[in-house]
């Protein structure tokens, strides 16, 4: 196989051109995007419609800007939600959006899905026998005294994290929802040693 002939490729267009002023933010949610991407990237502004890789971010300094957001804002913002809107007036306007952050205990046990959620569900719906959705893991554990202190931990992870106790439903306008359900312990039997 033959190099890939660069030359060829078509010019990549930049978000702006050097005559265009950048969109200054609109909201005070703009505007903190925008400063931490400006800080990241080394850059005097960021436009609320300027493209991060246009600008020059990758994925390391992508994960940065979510890990300073997250740290700023006080809950996690998913990488993905920057993925997906990769400028500052788009990932602004997710951090508002319901489900584009993880599941928070609101008390409602039904919840919008995030876009991470829906392609998955999207995906087990067109192949429901495919195990491309399925990721399992095997573990050997020893060393722990027996099945009640790895019973404890797993029963701590469950009451952590909602998303492992969260299933899929459809409503009656056919839309997915996830729904987390409270948590319980793990059965004795379900454990290594515990049989």
């Amino acid at each position: 196989m033959g190099k890939v002939d660069r030359a060829a490729l078509p010019k990549l267009r930049p978000a702006r051109t050097g005559s265009e002023a950048p969109v200054a933010p609109r909201t005070d949610d703009e505007r903190l995007v925008a400063e931490v991407i400006a800080d990241v990237l080394g850059l005097p502004e960021v436009g609320v419609h300027d493209r991060f890789a246009d600008l020059g971010g990758h994925s390391l300094a992508a994960a940065r800007v979510v890990i300073e957001l997250s740290r700023r804002l006080g809950h996690t913002v998913p990488l993905a939600s920057f993925l997906i809107e990769p400028t500052a007036a788009g990932l602004a306007a997710r951090l508002r959006e319901p489900g584009s952050a993880p599941l928070r205990r609101t008390g409602a046990t039904r919840h919008p899905l995030t876009a991470a959620q829906r392609e998955f569900w999207t995906l087990r719906q067109l192949h429901p026998h495919s195990p491309v959705t399925t990721v399992s893991v095997r573990l050997r554990v020893r060393g722990l005294g027996g099945s009640a202190p790895l019973r404890s931990a797993l029963d701590a992870v469950l009451r952590r994290h909602e998303a492992l106790r969260s299933t899929v439903a459809v409503g009656e306008d056919g839309l997915p929802y996830a729904v987390v359900h409270p948590p319980v312990a793990v059965p004795p039997g379900r454990t290594p040693g515990g049989r």
